[in-house]
């Protein structure tokens, strides 16, 4: 496709209701990454622009092969038509190897959306061309900001995020398009919905732009800081390391001890995009890859929705992303070969032979969804893995399989954090005062020490204690009878456990209470009775 076709109107645009602006017309500023110092207005872009800020896009979807979107027509009131990209092939309404519509531009805004971080420059030039527009339409008030984001629709179109933009080079995506007509070709279905909404409402378009990631990779400095403070520990700048330096990472560790929390720490200090598979004995091949489910824009039709697998590698097409499988061993070996499978990177000069447009020097993984025979790859180098699970033998857990552990490069311990660092972490999240704050912790650590001597059938974790602590606060606790008050509602029955009839049994609680009654300065109060009273309201005085 050649690049000259975008801009051989030279006319002024009348039609479009901008009789103050011509095609090809040059000015001196725009896109970032032009840097020529000079502008062409391309009346093709400009029309596509018009058309999305009118709502002109009515649906898209964004398979691996490309966008794909159905536009309202402009000579035919009512009707609408479709124009996608397969590959290198683009197919647009009545479009031919020496005619381009407008539905071209369309096709680069769908990516955009699809890819907003790649698309950044775009969408602060519309977002400043959308505030024009609602308040001038399309009076000569929009000139500029209508070139300016016409020409970064153009250099995201043609350049996609390559700084190279001296044309004709491996950056130039235009120098291996072909051009069709869409009205003589099926559409391609599948893919995921892609949201329209900031085209038209400013709320949306704002949010879009507060939400959107950098796409540069983090760079190595010095130990991370949880971001929300709900994380304490070495393991936190173990896994933000490790995911800047490439690694696939598994972390083990006893139920609730902080492993999912400290991903998600790592995920937002690196401001990395991450979708999660949720591990658990049910779980189904379609869970992980996705399912046709009924459309409800195509009432009696069904609609490719992909899972988070599927969604994580068509994302990481465009940016790293980061999979985190939880509780992998809880899920069934014979489902979890699809993860296995989708792990194991292949060359693309492989790939090519097998019909997939890929880049030859690179690897990729590769999956093939079942119910519509479409295979999605992304660049290895984009999508890294983190599995959590718990492996001690009192879990009922699947053996993990050898192969499935080679694939993790880096195995991260979790245990329960010491008393001094778990009290910060107390007070740092509810507020409570510090001597109700350490009673609380020494009955974590006391319950630990008893689980692990096999004298009290459960344990207090992390989780559980922040619970608790949140609770003290709320209600006012100031005695260890008020701590044993509310222990009973947070985590009696899991520490103390259940006797035939699933009543909570309060007398294995008991010496937790006594103990920290030799310990800490609290005043004691009734601790039997706050343990043993049938009515139990922590919010009323006893």
């Amino acid at each position: 496709m050649e690049a000259h076709l975008l801009f051989r109107k030279k006319a002024a645009l009348t039609e479009d209701g901008l009789d103050w602006l011509r095609g090809s017309e040059t000015f001196a500023a725009g896109a970032r990454r032009n840097t020529t110092g000079r502008v062409a207005v391309s009346a093709i872009l400009v029309r596509a622009l018009l058309a999305a800020l009118e709502g002109h896009l009515l649906q898209a979807l964004y398979p691996s092969s490309g966008p794909v979107a159905q536009v309202t027509s402009k000579t035919t009131p009512g009707a609408a038509a479709w124009c996608w990209r397969d590959q290198d092939d683009v197919y647009l309404p009545n479009g031919e190897a020496e005619k381009i519509t407008y539905h071209l531009g369309m096709l680069f805004i769908v990516e955009a959306l699809a890819a907003p971080n790649l698309a950044a420059d775009f969408w602060a030039a519309y977002r400043t061309l959308k505030e024009a527009w609602d308040e001038h339409g399309r009076h000569v008030e929009i000139k500029t900001a209508l070139v300016v984001a016409a020409d970064e629709l153009y250099y995201f179109g043609r350049y996609f995020d390559s700084s190279d933009t001296t044309g004709g080079g491996p950056a130039d995506r235009f120098a291996a398009w072909t051009v069709d007509d869409a009205l003589k070709a099926t559409p391609p279905t599948g893919g995921r919905k892609v949201n329209l909404r900031p085209l038209t409402d400013t709320d949306a378009l704002d949010a879009l732009l507060r939400e959107r990631r950098p796409h540069t990779k983090a760079k190595p400095s010095g130990p991370p800081v949880s971001p929300s403070g709900r994380f304490i520990g070495w393991q936190l700048q173990t896994i933000v390391r490790g995911l800047q330096a490439g690694f696939n990472l598994l972390l083990a560790g006893p139920t609730r001890s902080g492993k999912t929390v400290a991903v998600e720490e790592a995920l937002l200090a690196l401001n990395r995009l991450s979708f999660f598979v949720a591990g658990k004995e049910g779980l189904q091949d379609l869970d992980v890859l996705g399912a046709l489910l009924p459309d409800a824009d195509r009432p009696g039709q069904l609609r490719w929705t992909d899972g988070p697998l599927t969604a994580a590698m068509r994302a990481a097409c465009f940016e790293p992303v980061v999979l985190v499988v939880e509780e992998i061993n809880r899920i069934r070996p014979e489902h979890l070969n699809v993860v296995l499978d989708a792990m194991n990177p292949r060359p693309g000069a492989l790939l090519r032979r097998q019909g997939l447009s890929v880049d030859e020097a690179l690897d990729y993984f590769v999956v093939e969804l079942p119910l519509t025979a479409e295979k999605v790859a992304c660049p290895s180098s984009h999508l890294q893995w983190v599995a959590t699970g718990n492996f001690g033998t009192g879990y009922q857990t699947y053996a993990l399989d050898p192969a499935v552990r080679g694939r993790f490069q880096l195995a991260l311990d979790f245990d329960y954090l010491n008393l001094d660092d778990e009290l910060q972490l107390i007070i740092a999240c509810t507020g409570i005062a510090e001597p109700v704050a350490h009673a609380l912790c020494l009955v974590a650590r006391n319950s630990r020490d008893l689980h692990r001597r096999g004298e009290l059938p459960g344990v207090l974790d992390t989780a559980g204690l922040l619970i608790w602590a949140q609770l003290c606060a709320q209600c006012g606790a100031r005695t260890i009878a008020d701590l044993a008050r509310t222990a009973r509602l947070v985590w009696g029955d899991v520490v103390g456990g259940r006797d035939h009839l699933g009543l909570a049994q309060t007398g294995k609680l008991a010496g937790l209470f006594d103990e920290l009654a030799a310990k800490c300065a609290l005043p004691e109060g009734d601790v039997n009775s706050a343990l043993t009273r049938s009515r139990l309201d922590v919010w009323s005085s006893p």
